[in-house]
């Protein structure tokens, strides 16, 4: 047999080593000292309560992007100015065409229309090619913004459909916008379908149609890039 000698260890041959009782382990009192050399103080290892451990927390990326979302509403004013670019684009400068029932126009604002502003605001009136940009514009953010329900509208979220039914108030008047919203279930790919069908009806088709048709097609192109 092999001896096994250690300093800490009597002299036992292997079959003797694997027939003794090995050490005992225990959390309070350490190891048992059967040998010699396990005779130093031993510290017990501090329990833990797995229960009262933090629990991680986990925000996955798109948890975090709709919190987001929702934390930071729509400004219908920034909306307003935004979609006003493109009514300003469209409208153009002063016009004044003998088949127009709308009459002399300028940046959109037909000089009915801002009559009917000026007396309401008790100002003096003035011919609308004389308007400047920030008066047209204060014009469309009091009566067709506000008023058709395009400013709430934007502020719950729908840019798309709150420039298309200001933009229909604009060219049809604000009853026509909200009537062709509620025949749309609040979609606004069908209310342009649904606005240009009812422009198709008029009799005025023949003159401005090509117009209002290209019109139609750049507010779709634009929504599609919006809320």
């Amino acid at each position: 047999m092999v001896q096994i000698i250690d300093k800490n260890f009597p002299n036992m041959n292997v079959l003797s080593f694997l027939n003794m009782q090995l050490p005992m382990f225990n959390f309070e009192m350490g190891f048992n000292t059967i040998f010699s050399g396990f005779n130093k103080p031993f510290t017990p290892l501090p329990s833990i309560d797995f229960g009262v451990m933090p629990q991680p927390v986990i925000t996955t990326q798109s948890a975090v992007k709709k919190e987001e979302k929702l934390s930071t509403p729509l400004d219908p004013d920034k909306t307003f100015d935004k979609v006003m670019e493109y009514v300003f684009r469209d409208e153009g400068g002063y016009v004044n065409h003998p088949k127009d029932p709308g009459g002399a126009t300028n940046m959109g604002v037909t000089q009915r229309t801002y009559n009917g502003y000026c007396k309401q605001k008790g100002i003096p009136t003035k011919s609308v090619k004389d308007l400047t940009k920030d008066e047209a514009k204060q014009v469309y953010y009091e009566l067709f913004w506000e008023k058709s329900g395009a400013k709430d509208i934007a502020q719950n979220g729908n840019e798309k459909l709150a420039y298309v039914v200001f933009d229909t108030a604009i060219h049809s008047g604000i009853p026509r916008a909200k009537k062709l919203l509620a025949k749309s279930n609040g979609d606004a790919e069908k209310m342009l379908d649904n606005r240009l069908a009812f422009m198709k009806g008029l009799s005025t088709w023949n003159t401005f149609g090509k117009g209002w048709t290209n019109r139609i097609d750049k507010i779709e192109t634009r929504i599609e890039y919006m809320a």
